[in-house]
């Protein structure tokens, strides 16, 4: 196997540390935009790809397979095309997408909390690796709830990421959430060995902490609300100059009323400030409106490059309601660890879902994602992400 670069590297010793993805949701007024960064210490999910209607693809189980029988190992027909980003690899590791019906995925990781669950041979569900779910969903899911209850039909088990080319690491930390265009949204993370499903979860979600100690710490802020005021006794003793800024001229309500929001880059504080800004933000005009706010908040939590082991390397903005998927690229990492910046100028490259034509396959498409046999896997070096630390 190739010696592993600086390069991959930084991804498992920086990442577990200073991740700084996050993901938010429009979700008021009628309009539904999502909306999420990719802040990382390696490249990833730079591949964008369309799937099509028919479709086929076995789950790629890449660790242990030797102990699933083949027949139970998850195969499937992709019933709706979607758009999406990630690892180009038999079929694809999807991090962020969305499909025809106005369901959308994103995959955030969530270090220090994560455990995948292990093949158990006394559960009979078809088997499938964590890193397929993405696709999985997108390919099949009409819906969130529709999402939800497919996951729960399926054995998730561990696998393996590419990381970079001959490089392969399992135990990768993610969570991903789950919206579409009513508005419903789902969490699911993999915790203590087992599938963890948050139904009619919230508009926000970044990394560490899980997700139910998250909802826990961002309670502490719920008493700022846009429509105080008055002075609020919670955060006077916790802000520097408190009531000089309060009673400052030129200051407006609802800028005070907001005193006390963190700003810091930790994942529970732009959980935080995220939460609050989306439940004390206007109501939107029309979707345009709704995308402009979802990229305002969007960038109010994304890290700046105080480190170039977490640079923020792209947004996507995904309009729901009119199956708009808009991506824009920030900066790439480049062979010789130096970084490569796009043009600031450049704007969202925009894909119209209403303009695909997802029933017809292209030529030159693969009809089928085969999975690696079991001799070809057992020919792959795989890391675990802990013996690289």
């Amino acid at each position: 196997m190739k010696t592993i670069t600086k390069l991959a590297l930084s991804l498992i010793l920086s990442s577990s540390l200073v991740s700084a993805c996050g993901d938010i949701f429009i979700n008021k007024g009628g309009y539904h935009v999502s909306s999420r960064s990719m802040e990382f210490g390696q490249n990833m999910a730079f591949d964008a790809f369309t799937r099509y209607v028919g479709q086929k693809q076995t789950s790629n189980i890449m660790v242990d397979l030797d102990k699933i029988p083949s027949k139970q190992i998850a195969s499937w027909e992709y019933e709706y095309g979607f758009v999406g980003r990630g690892d180009d690899f038999r079929g694809g590791v999807v991090i962020d997408g969305m499909n025809i019906k106005g369901v959308t995925i994103a995959g955030l990781y969530l270090p220090g909390e994560t455990q995948y669950p292990v093949y158990d041979k006394s559960d009979k569900r078809d088997v499938i690796n964590i890193f397929d779910v993405g696709t999985y969903i997108l390919s099949k899911a009409r819906s969130t709830s529709d999402a939800i209850r497919k996951l729960k039909k399926l054995q998730v088990v561990g696998g393996a990421i590419e990381v970079s080319p001959g490089i392969y690491v399992k135990n990768v930390p993610l969570h991903f959430s789950i919206r579409d265009k009513s508005g419903e949204s789902a969490i699911v993370e993999w915790i203590d060995g087992k599938t963890v499903i948050y139904e009619n979860a919230g508009n926000v979600m970044t990394n560490a902490f899980k997700y139910n100690d998250q909802l826990k710490y961002v309670e502490k802020y719920s008493s700022l609300k846009s429509t105080n005021t008055k002075q609020n006794p919670n955060f006077k003793d916790k802000v520097i100059d408190y009531e000089k800024i309060y009673t400052m001229k030129g200051a407006r309500t609802v800028q005070t009323a907001l005193l006390g929001i963190p700003g810091d880059f930790t994942p529970p504080s732009r959980f935080a400030k995220a939460t609050v800004l989306l439940d004390n933000m206007v109501v939107a005009e029309n979707s345009t409106q709704a995308r402009l706010q979802a990229t305002e908040t969007l960038g109010s939590i994304a890290t700046i490059g105080m480190s170039y082991d977490d640079l923020n390397l792209w947004y996507a903005v995904k309009d729901l309601d009119n199956l708009i998927y808009y991506t824009r690229n920030l900066y790439y990492y480049q062979t010789n660890d130096s970084v490569y910046s796009f043009d600031p100028a450049a704007g969202y490259e925009k894909v119209e879902l209403k303009n695909i034509n997802f029933e017809t396959l292209p030529q030159g498409n693969a009809k089928e994602f085969k999975a690696l046999t079991l001799d070809e896997a057992k020919k792959l070096k795989i890391l675990d992400i802990s013996d690289i630390k």
